[in-house]
């Protein structure tokens, strides 16, 4: 069986991912150009299989947003080590702050995912220790630092790992259409 030959099965392992916390796809790798080439870890949020997009949040003041706004061309990057399948997804961010639709989400959040985006940005200097006794009183404060963003897929790049020979296929998204190729593993 080759999950990586139809793009239905790619995206019903994403959705796996976004409602299961042990899935491999839950965690996934997001790059993007930085400073350097940079790599993060983030949460699966949303996945919309029919838009082709793929939802993750982060705090205003990480330096990927800063990089997104000069150039917003990333990918992220999942693996299943019992599937021996990884899957690449490439294509542009859209940023949504403090509009009806982070407004939404925020509201759909538990208070402890709320209270990380009181926090100052990721890799800024800590001055004294943040309480989390503070935190919980005025989780609403840290909607100020929320952003949603959706990832809209260009290509997925499927790589099944197989002993007697890899398989890949490249998707790509051309006039609305998933045009699939297989490429040299």
């Amino acid at each position: 069986m080759s999950i990586g030959n139809d793009i239905k099965n790619i995206w019903a392992e994403m959705e796996k991912g976004v409602l299961k916390g042990k899935h491999p796809f839950h965690i996934v790798s997001l790059s993007y150009k930085g400073h350097y080439a940079e790599t993060c870890s983030v949460v699966l949020q949303g996945v919309d299989p029919e838009k082709a997009l793929l939802r993750f949040h982060t705090h205003t003041g990480a330096s990927k947003v800063a990089a997104f706004h000069q150039d917003p061309r990333i990918s992220i990057m999942v693996y299943a080590p019992e599937l021996k399948l990884q899957v690449r997804f490439r294509g542009v961010v859209d940023m949504h702050h403090k509009d009806a639709f982070t407004e939404s989400v925020w509201h759909e959040m538990r208070e402890s995912s709320k209270q990380c985006y009181q926090l100052p940005a990721p890799g800024a200097v800590l001055g004294p220790k943040v309480l989390q006794v503070n935190l919980q009183q005025a989780s609403a404060s840290g909607y100020e630092s929320f952003m949603v963003c959706w990832l809209r897929c260009e290509e997925i790049d499927v790589l099944e790992l197989h002993h007697e020979g890899h398989e890949r296929m490249l998707h790509q998204l051309k006039q609305g259409k998933w045009m699939t190729q297989k490429i040299q593993a």
